[in-house]
């Protein structure tokens, strides 16, 4: 089943209006590309221990580590509107929804910005590495997703100013964004192609 539905979220194209701008949210590619696992592996292994102690704590999770990603199957996807790509690469234990993603530059080749997401049924929580903040997401009976919890000095300001963006994507499309939400349960680095849209759309690249 999960294959299935993996299946159909990879080869469909969700079209989402956002500030008035089309986004089109593209089908993401694996990549078995050792340089690109090996910048992704190089990213995750040097971050401090202090900070993924934060993470760890803020998502909730027991261990995380660069030896607990799966570094071979790097998910692309290409943020075109905005000049970059990001690069997702899933928690090998696939009982927890967890990816770490990198935004890279098309031009230049350098990584604007790095993060964790985590999703679960009813919430979405995204940790900004460069920023040590992050926020959370919940799930609204109305089908819409409301900021619950930040962390950091900057998570309440980057939680408020993405908030909408996220919200729209989620929710104001009708079975468009129904499917974006399922899919983002299924996949992380859909929660992170939304999330990093928005950050590009709100903070540029």
């Amino acid at each position: 089943m999960k294959k299935l539905v993996f299946g159909i979220v990879a080869t469909v194209t969700f079209t989402l209006i956002t500030n008035a701008q089309e986004f089109e949210k593209p089908q993401s590619e694996i990549l078995h590309d050792t340089k690109v696992s090996g910048r992704v592996s190089e990213k995750l292994t040097g971050l401090d221990a202090s900070l993924l102690e934060q993470v760890k704590k803020y998502l909730e999770v027991e261990r995380i580590s660069a030896a607990d990603f799966n570094t071979e199957d790097v998910y692309q996807e290409d943020l075109k509107e905005y000049g970059g790509t990001v690069y997702t690469v899933n928690f090998k234990d696939e009982n927890i929804k967890l990816g770490f993603c990198v935004l890279v530059d098309s031009k230049s080749g350098a990584i604007k910005s790095s993060s964790f997401v985590k999703t679960t049924k009813y919430t979405f929580e995204h940790f900004f590495v460069e920023d040590a903040s992050g926020f959370k997401l919940t799930k609204t009976d109305k089908g819409g997703v409301t900021l619950t919890s930040t962390y950091g000095k900057k998570g309440k300001g980057l939680g408020q100013q993405l908030i909408d963006c996220i919200n729209d994507c989620y929710s104001g499309h009708g079975w468009i964004s129904t499917g974006l939400f399922v899919a983002t349960l299924f996949e992380p680095w859909v929660g992170g192609g939304v999330a990093y849209h928005c950050y590009c759309q709100v903070f540029g690249m």
